[in-house]
């Protein structure tokens, strides 16, 4: 059993989980439920998406308590974590991704979808491409052919506002 997902084409995945403390999660999440998140990595599995990344942000470094708690978890489970040192996108302050990729501009090739629905071609922009207006085609369209070769800082979304 793969999923609407999966069936749909989707071979991977990056979820979001910064702790596995619950109280700490209903706070940074702004009230979420880790149990959700929980469901929805153990769904990935089940569907049969590799690899399965998950993105836990730091403030200093991956030896903080909840990015070790983290860690624990997706080696239990055969996750691959990466660490994303929090960003101050209005400042253009950039953090290297520990485990993963990302920071040279001249070879990003990534979008960004909000969960407001907006396409953006640049965590340092602030571009952004409505899918529910102008459709998923023509907001990714856009937001490819308008990606600057460097963005410097964004002064419309916090970090927390687009997937951070």
């Amino acid at each position: 059993m793969q999923g609407p997902l999966a069936d749909a084409g989707l071979q991977r995945i990056n979820i979001s989980l910064d702790t596995l403390d619950p109280v700490k999660y209903a706070v940074i999440t702004r009230r979420g439920d880790i149990n959700d998140v929980l469901r929805g990595i153990q769904a990935a599995v089940v569907a049969g998406l590799r690899p399965i990344k998950i993105n836990c942000v730091v403030h200093k470094s991956s030896r903080e308590e909840d990015a070790q708690s983290v860690a624990v978890f997706c080696r239990e489970n055969g996750l691959e974590v990466r660490y994303i040192r929090r960003m101050n996108l209005e400042n253009g302050e950039f953090g290297i991704v520990e485990g993963g990729s990302g920071g040279d501009c001249r070879e990003c090739n990534r979008l960004r979808l909000t969960a407001d629905g907006m396409i953006k071609p640049c965590l340092f922009n602030d571009l952004e491409f409505s899918v529910r207006e102008l459709g998923p085609e023509e907001a990714i369209r856009r937001a490819v052919s308008n990606k600057p070769a460097c963005g410097t800082s964004s002064n419309h979304r916090a970090f927390y506002n687009v997937g951070g």
